[in-house]
């Protein structure tokens, strides 16, 4: 599958060719959208409007199906996803059995990815949250992919997005101090093959953590 995608920068406006096929598991259309960097030019910093390139790859933006009360069982088990079924049934005013199976969709939708515990990162002695950008030399798939295997690998990279601007990834790290914060830096980013810019901020104080999605709309 292949769509034909362009972007013309003196008119600064995306030209994007939409394919639409039918996905069977979601009951509804999946809009596929494929930007290859090669039609692009390989600065970044030309794209002044696509805050979600993916370079050399594909993504993937599922149209799924979802009313209110599916909503209602999301928004309840991002507060407590401890909640027996009886539990999330009475939450949301649903019998035990549809209730079940409108998760079990969600799960198969890919809605709901997993299920995780919040763990207060201080009282494991984590003191060092940074955030870390960081510009490659070369911005070919071949190089990109390398680094995102290489940094992913570590346990202290809780983070790793892709971003849009004049870096080119934003990194989510956490140390126990800023001795072993510099160790790593140094050791895994800034002697990284390729890396030709880091920029690092520390959190001083956590205001909101990223918990819970809207999902009200």
């Amino acid at each position: 599958m292949s769509v034909d995608t362009s972007v013309d920068f003196h008119h600064k406006q995306p030209i994007i060719s939409v394919l639409q096929v039918s996905n069977r598991q979601a009951e509804d259309t999946t809009t596929f959208l494929q930007l290859d960097y090669t039609k692009i030019p390989l600065t970044i910093d030309n794209i002044w409007c696509v805050c979600f390139v993916f370079f050399g790859g594909e993504m993937v933006m599922p149209k799924v199906k979802i009313d209110a009360t599916d909503r209602r069982i999301l928004a309840a088990l991002q507060r407590d996803a401890r909640l027996s079924s009886a539990e999330l049934a009475e939450l949301v005013s649903l019998s035990a059995s549809p209730c079940w199976r409108r998760v079990k969709r969600l799960e198969e939708l890919g809605l709901v990815r997993g299920y995780h515990a919040s763990i207060n990162t201080e009282m494991l002695g984590y003191a060092i949250t940074a955030f870390v950008q960081v510009a490659l030399d070369q911005k070919d798939t071949d190089h990109m992919k390398a680094f995102e295997e290489s940094i992913t690998a570590f346990e202290q990279v809780i983070g790793c997005h892709c971003i849009s601007g004049v870096y080119d990834y934003q990194l989510t790290i956490l140390a126990t101090d800023l001795a072993e914060f510099s160790e790593f830096a140094r050791k895994n980013i800034n002697g990284f093959p390729g890396v030709k810019d880091v920029c690092t901020s520390f959190v001083v104080k956590e205001v909101k953590a990223p918990v819970n999605l809207m999902v009200s709309r």
